[in-house]
């Protein structure tokens, strides 16, 4: 016995007139499990509407205004995408059966598609263009030296130091002093520390 429900009026009709389900399934042409289903409350697809209107002996507009309340309530009436026409929402369907629309919705669906793409490749190519841009730049900066320190300019700048009273003093002995003989290592740790003035004017 199935229990009775909001939308289980083909059964009660069925019930109505002592139809069994192998009944149903005679005079509506259709196999007995899918009698079963109509009997639980599923909404067969609409071509078949009117063979359930025969079977209950309903007219069509009957029928087919209990089955579209039973898809609103189900949420299953819904407008199509492109003209809003009203349409039953079996799987995935989002139009109506123009063929106008489904061009309409195929050429909207690539053109997006196309724009995507578009967006993900310039992306891509900056991504890509920052990386190869950032490495030549690292290359640039291993390979750049700095700018040779002219003469004049060298000697510019020991005057200006000896002018204004710098001394110029011996270094003590370093890690290069380190491979000297034993003789200029001693000059080097023996040496005082003084001043002098170089003249490199007329080193040319």
């Amino acid at each position: 016995m199935i229990e009775e429900k909001k939308h289980h009026w083909v059964y009660l009709r069925a019930m109505d007139l002592g139809l069994t389900a192998r009944t149903y399934a005679w005079k509506t042409g259709l196999a007995e499990t899918t009698a079963r289903k109509h009997f639980k409350g599923r909404v067969p697809p609409t071509k078949q509407w009117g063979l359930v209107s025969e079977a209950l002996d309903l007219t069509k507009d009957e029928v087919s205004f209990r089955y579209k309340n039973q898809l609103s309530d189900e949420g299953r009436i819904r407008g199509c995408c492109v003209c809003s026409k009203e349409i039953v929402i079996w799987r995935n369907n989002v139009l109506c059966d123009s063929k106008l629309c489904l061009r309409e919705y195929d050429r909207n669906r690539k053109k997006q598609r196309r724009q995507k793409m578009k967006v993900l490749n310039s992306e891509t190519k900056k991504s890509f263009g920052s990386m190869f841009l950032s490495s030549t730049k690292a290359r640039k900066d291993l390979t750049k030296f700095p700018k040779p320190i002219e003469r004049e300019e060298l000697n510019l700048a020991v005057n200006r130091f000896l002018e204004t009273g710098g001394v110029i003093e011996k270094l003590n002995v370093t890690a290069i002093a380190e491979g000297a003989d034993l003789v200029s290592r001693d000059l080097y740790t023996n040496s005082e520390p003084f001043s002098f003035k170089v003249d490199l004017t007329n080193l040319r």
